[in-house]
């Protein structure tokens, strides 16, 4: 009876250590306690400017261990790319008609040491693979739509094309190296032929690929056989109601408008701690709630942030150890500045800072909770 006691209670320990970072329980968005905004800012790297490179609010942001690589979403000009001193080390993927270059740039991914760059044409893709020197080392065409667009581990590309029609019977394709479709996913049975949402979908987890919808409160992981529910919330009256996928674009739109809805914008995630993005607009007024979770207490908090008080917060790129990653746009934080909480040794950077620059990547410490 003992021996089987022990044993029994060994399955225990294993389950509870094998389960402790599966959150099957729904967030509750409005239960989220909120943390102060005064988060300690420990590290600030100014990305150089010149009037050729200067970049807008609204980017897509990916890095390594040796640069930053931005798409201004407002331009799409080329992809912007920064070292970790915040020098600019050129661009990649530049939108043009000459050789080398790029029709209709809208999204990008790295792999190793080389970007690879998705140009849309209609009913194809152009999947263009360039080294950091802006060498155009591949490209790859395929009788596919889609918008956005990750690698898989069948040495091809988990595929979105979003909620149009037009695109094919299902919203999220598995393709292998030569462009055969392994897998299809998501079946367009909304009600309109397309809704013109065009945002990522795909984003870096622990070790894993993470996988969210416009106007979705789930989270998913990409596995082989598709993706697996991770982390899901309610959004309680933010939620954007069933009756949505029922509507034509123009009546949706102007109800959830509003309404009011809210919309997870990005995911990252290390060992320790999982942050959403999520935008949020209610009765005319705009602002997001930065959700902390740390994966091993569960606990949960969020940060709002809102342009004018705190905008410099307002695009989160990352995690780093027990740092927050954000690009933050240069007159936002210019204008914060006297609110920050810094550390002295720092200041003399930030007294540098124009709002004419260029956006300002920041580290601010992940608050005790």
């Amino acid at each position: 009876m003992v021996k089987n006691l022990k044993i029994y209670f060994c399955i225990l320990i294993l389950l509870s250590c094998n389960n402790k970072h599966d959150f099957p329980e729904v967030l509750e968005l409005k239960e989220i306690e909120l943390v102060s905004d005064k988060l300690l800012i420990t590290k600030i790297i100014p990305l150089a400017s010149s009037q050729s490179n200067l970049l807008g609010p609204y980017l897509n942001v990916k890095y390594n261990k040796d640069d930053f690589w931005i798409l201004d979403k407002d331009n799409m000009d080329a992809i912007h790319g920064f070292n970790w001193e915040g020098e600019s080390i050129g661009y990649v993927a530049v939108k043009g008609e000459g050789p080398g270059q790029l029709d209709n740039l809208l999204d990008f991914t790295l792999s190793n040491n080389k970007i690879i760059a998705l140009s849309n044409l209609g009913n194809e893709i152009n999947l263009s693979t360039y080294s950091s020197d802006n060498t155009l080392l591949s490209k790859d065409r395929y009788p596919i739509n889609c918008f956005t667009f990750c690698i898989n581990n069948k040495e091809g590309y988990w595929l979105y094309s979003g909620y149009n029609k037009m695109a094919g019977e299902f919203r999220l394709l598995s393709i292998d190296a030569g462009g055969q479709v392994i897998n299809s996913f998501l079946k367009n049975d909304f009600n309109e032929n397309m809704l013109p949402l065009s945002e990522s979908s795909f984003f870096e987890g622990d070790g894993e690929t993470l996988f969210r919808e416009s106007f979705k409160p789930k989270v998913y992981k990409m596995n082989e056989s598709g993706p697996e529910l991770k982390y899901s919330f309610s959004f309680g009256e933010l939620q954007v109601p069933d009756a949505y996928w029922e509507m034509d674009a123009m009546s949706g739109f102007e109800m959830i408008n509003k309404n009011g809805f809210a919309n997870i914008e990005f995911v990252s995630e290390n060992s320790q701690f999982v942050i959403f993005d999520i935008f949020i607009q209610k009765e005319n007024a705009i602002w997001k709630e930065i959700i902390l979770l740390n994966k091993d207490t569960k606990d949960v908090r969020k940060l709002k942030v809102e342009a004018e008080k705190n905008g410099h917060f307002l695009t989160p790129i990352g995690i780093e150890n027990d740092n927050l990653l954000f690009i933050s746009y240069a007159p936002y934080l210019v204008r914060n500045k006297d609110n920050l909480n810094i550390s002295n040794e720092l200041i003399m950077t930030m007294d540098a800072i124009v709002e004419e620059d260029n956006p300002v990547i920041i580290y601010a410490k992940i608050p005790n909770f």
